[in-house]
């Protein structure tokens, strides 16, 4: 894979990007590019040899196109349109150490473990609430509220997707009051404060790199 940033920022914001590859191909029968064809269809991480810890989010584009190609030279031109941000290839959940602050709540920093790095660009975690009942979650970056009501053991809120489950992996919007999507940690940092009630706190980071 090509070596580079290909993420290109403008004033407006960030934006998808298209990069175009040559792939080779030693077989070129009609069911093994049948096979290709299939494998390349679709969206997925898309992960370059100089940096094997993250990915992008890729669609694949004209994977067939240049057949003329195949036949003479055996490389197929594929296009990926990447989405902004590299992001980590982490998918564990990590405790995060809660300390009793004066107002009989939890704090805890959902970016601050030094034993992984932080990213730069803003990060949307997932994060896995222990607890029985109804519990509270303040996020401090953004001063977001979040409450889950009628929670057994553990919930999970799960920014990216901007949806919350239960343990049984069930999704329970309909017990949940306040704005998931302003819960996105500035590069680097996120801390949140959770009811008294609140047991303990996993995190999945998702960090995102520009």
């Amino acid at each position: 894979m090509p070596s580079g940033e290909p993420i290109i920022y403008e004033p407006g914001g960030y934006r998808q990007q298209t990069i175009t590859l040559n792939i080779g191909i030693k077989d070129i029968t009609p069911e093994h590019l049948s096979n290709i064809n299939n494998w390349l269809a679709g969206s997925g991480k898309l992960i370059f040899s100089n940096d094997p810890d993250k990915h992008y989010l890729a669609v694949a584009n004209n994977a067939m196109t240049g057949n003329r190609l195949i036949e003479r030279f055996g490389k197929i031109p594929v296009q990926f349109l990447l989405m902004p941000f590299k992001r980590e290839n982490d998918d564990n959940f990590y405790q995060i150490e809660l300390s009793r602050n004066g107002y009989g709540s939890w704090d805890g920093n959902t970016a601050g473990d030094s034993t992984h790095p932080a990213g730069t660009a803003p990060a949307m975690p997932t994060i896995k609430v222990y607890g029985n009942g109804d519990l509270h979650l303040t996020h401090h970056p953004t001063g977001t509220n979040i409450d889950i009501y009628g929670v057994d053991t553990f919930c999970i809120i799960d920014i990216p997707s901007n949806r919350v489950f239960d343990k049984n992996n069930n999704v329970i919007l309909d017990r949940v009051a306040g704005n998931l999507t302003a819960i996105v940690n500035p590069a680097g940092s996120g801390g949140i404060t959770v009811s008294s009630w609140v047991t303990r706190v996993d995190v999945k980071f998702n960090r995102r790199w520009l």
